[in-house]
């Protein structure tokens, strides 16, 4: 299968999308009674990520970036097309 191409006005919304990535993980995780901590520790449930998007590193906010445009290259490469609405 060959790659299409993300329309450039869908990329460029990439950071925003990935704000919104950010924050339905931590939804996610908050729902399952997950809290903010300094360390992740499975057995207390806590995990450093749970904060605003802004808050986390580059590294991490790479890992939500790389979240959104794989999605994107994949609805494109399934044959979906994302445009702005006019």
């Amino acid at each position: 299968m060959s790659k299409q191409e993300i329309p450039p006005a869908v990329a460029a919304k990439t950071e925003e999308i990935a704000k919104l990535v950010h924050t339905s993980w931590m939804q996610e995780k908050i729902s399952h009674g997950w809290t903010y901590g300094e360390a992740h520790q499975v057995e207390e449930r806590k995990h450093p990520s749970i904060c605003s998007y802004d808050e986390l590193s580059e590294e991490e906010k790479d890992m939500d970036r790389a979240t959104v445009r794989c999605v994107l290259q994949a609805l494109a490469d399934m044959g979906f097309r994302i445009e702005e609405e006019k």
